[in-house]
C-alpha cells in the first residue's frame, strides 16, 4: 500500500493508466475512459479505481458504467494481495490472475451489455432523471410546507397551498412544483438546442460553450478513433515523498484491521450456518449436512468445468461458494488451510487461486452501490439496475482466468498431459 501511495505521488501510476488505458482501448476498440478503469483497476480497488474517472461518470453510457462495475468485481486491490500471499497462495499466481482478470472483465461485460448508444446520450437521460427527480422533491417540499403553514395559520391540513406564507414575521415563498417540473423535466439541453436552431436560422455556428451545454458532460473518445490519452488523471494529495508513504502505511494498516475484523466476522457466521444447517437436517435424520458441503454441491459443476479433477471438485466448490455467499478474504483462508494440510493437489491449488481472485461477492455489491451512488447521486437508479448483473460478470472473468489457466497446466507429477498416451511421447517411442 505505502509503495502504491508513492508511485502515485510521483505520477508513475497516472502515467500507467493514462497511455496504458488509451493503448488498451485503441487495441480493444472501446472508450478511452473503460481502458483507463481497466488498467487502474489492475492495482486499485473497485472503491479507489472510479475516483479517478469521477467528472465523466454522469456522462458514461450504460455499457461504459457496467464496465466499470465489473472491473471492479472481477479484481482485487494491490494492497490486499499481500493478505492473501499470508494465507498460503502463491505469489505469482495471484499476480498473473489480477492482470489476466482486467481485459476478461472487459470482454464479458461487452457481450452482456453491449454499446448501443453514446456518453452523450447516456447525459441526456441522467440530466432528465435528475431533472425530475428534482421537482419531486420540490414538489414534497411544498406539501410538507403547506401543511406546516396551515398548522401554524390555523387553517385545515388538506386545504390548498398558497404561494407565500409567513413565519415569525419573515415571508416564505413557496416554489410552484408544477412550474418548477415543467421546466426542470426539460434539461438545459433543451434551452440549448433551441438556441442552436435560433443560430442555424441566421446561418450562426454555435459557440463551443454552447455545444458543450448540448452534451450536458465532457465528451468521452471511444475506441479505434484515434484515442491519444487526453483524459487527464488527477494527481496525488500528499505533500512529499514521506508523506505519501507514511499515508500508504496507514493504508495498509487499516487494510489489516479492516480484514482481520472481517475473517472473524465471516468465519463466526459460517461456523454459525453450519451448525444451523446440521441441526437442522438432523431433524430429519439426515447427519453431517453443513453450510460449506451444501455450497460445495451447488458449485460442483461450475469446479469440474474449470478442469477441477472429479475428485476435488467438492472441495473447490466449497471455496467458490464461500467467496461469493462470504468474500475471497475467507475463500483464500480456507484454501491456506488446505494447502497447509497437503488437501488439495497442485493442480485444484492453481485453479481455485485463478477463481477466488476477484471482489464479487454479495457484500461487494453494496459497497459498489454506495461507492458510485455516493460519487454521482444521479447514477444510482443506473448503478442499482446492473449492479446483480455486474457481480455476475465479474465472478464469469474470474472463472474464465481459472479455465485458460487449467488449460495450459499440464498434471502435476506426469511426464505429459493426460491426453497425450501415444507411445511417441514416451521413452520406448519405437521411432527413430
Amino acid at each position: 500500500s505505502a509503495i502504491i501511495s508513492l508511485l502515485a505521488y510521483l505520477g508513475a501510476l497516472q502515467v500507467v493508466f493514462k497511455y496504458g488505458g488509451a493503448a488498451l482501448a485503441n487495441f480493444l476498440a472501446v472508450s478511452e475512459v473503460e481502458g483507463i478503469v481497466t488498467v487502474a483497476n489492475v492495482f486499485l480497488s473497485m472503491t479507489e479505481a472510479p475516483l479517478l474517472l469521477t467528472p465523466l461518470l454522469p456522462g458514461l453510457s450504460r455499457s461504459q458504467l457496467f464496465v466499470v462495475m465489473t472491473g471492479g468485481f472481477a479484481s482485487v486491490a494491490g494492497s490486499t494481495l499481500g493478505a492473501y500471499i499470508s494465507f498460503g497462495a502463491d505469489p505469482s499466481q495471484l499476480l498473473s490472475a489480477s492482470i489476466m482478470s482486467a481485459p476478461a472483465a472487459l470482454a464479458v461485460a461487452k457481450m452482456l451489455v453491449p454499446e448501443t448508444g453514446s456518453a452523450k446520450d447516456a447525459a441526456d437521460e441522467a440530466a432528465a432523471d435528475a431533472a425530475r427527480a428534482e421537482a419531486a422533491q420540490l414538489a414534497r417540499r411544498q406539501r410538507v410546507h403547506a401543511r406546516l403553514a396551515a398548522k401554524r395559520q390555523g387553517r385545515p391540513t388538506g386545504s390548498p397551498p398558497r404561494d407565500s406564507y409567513t413565519f415569525s414575521g419573515l415571508r416564505y415563498t413557496v416554489p410552484n412544483a408544477a412550474a418548477v417540473a415543467d421546466t426542470a423535466i426539460a434539461p438545459p439541453m433543451a434551452q440549448s438546442r433551441d438556441r442552436k436552431q435560433a443560430a442555424d436560422e441566421q446561418g450562426e455556428a454555435p459557440t463551443a460553450s454552447e455545444q458543450g451545454e448540448a452534451s450536458g458532460v465532457r465528451e468521452v473518445s471511444r475506441g479505434g478513433e484515434g484515442v491519444t490519452g487526453g483524459i487527464e488523471l488527477p494527481p496525488s494529495t500528499d505533500a512529499n515523498a514521506v508523506d505519501a508513504l507514511s499515508a500508504g502505511a496507514l493504508t495498509g494498516v487499516g487494510i489489516c484491521a479492516s480484514v482481520l475484523a472481517v475473517l472473524v466476522v465471516f468465519v463466526s457466521v459460517v461456523a454459525l450456518l453450519n451448525d444451523l444447517f446440521r441441526w437442522w437436517f438432523a431433524m430429519i435424520g439426515v447427519e453431517g449436512v453443513t453450510f460449506e458441503l451444501f455450497l460445495g454441491y451447488v458449485f460442483t459443476p461450475l469446479a469440474y468445468m474449470m478442469g477441477v479433477d472429479a475428485s476435488e471438485c467438492l472441495t473447490v466448490g466449497k471455496l467458490i461458494g464461500v467467496k461469493i455467499v462470504q468474500n475471497e478474504f475467507v475463500g483464500y483462508f480456507q484454501l491456506g488451510e488446505l494447502i497447509a494440510a497437503g488437501g488439495l493437489s497442485e493442480r485444484a491449488q492453481t485453479i481455485a487461486t485463478y477463481a477466488l481472485c476477484g471482489f464479487g461477492n454479495l457484500g461487494s455489491m453494496g459497497i459498489m452501490v454506495g461507492c458510485l451512488s455516493g460519487m454521482v447521486p444521479r447514477i444510482r437508479t443506473a448503478v442499482t439496475r446492473d449492479v446483480f448483473r455486474a457481480l455476475l460478470a465479474g465472478n464469469i472473468a474470474c472463472f474464465s482466468t481459472a479455465c485458460v489457466a487449467s488449460a495450459i497446466l499440464a498434471d502435476a507429477g506426469s511426464e505429459a498431459p493426460s491426453q497425450y498416451e501415444c507411445p511417441c511421447f514416451k521413452s520406448e517411442c519405437p521411432a527413430p
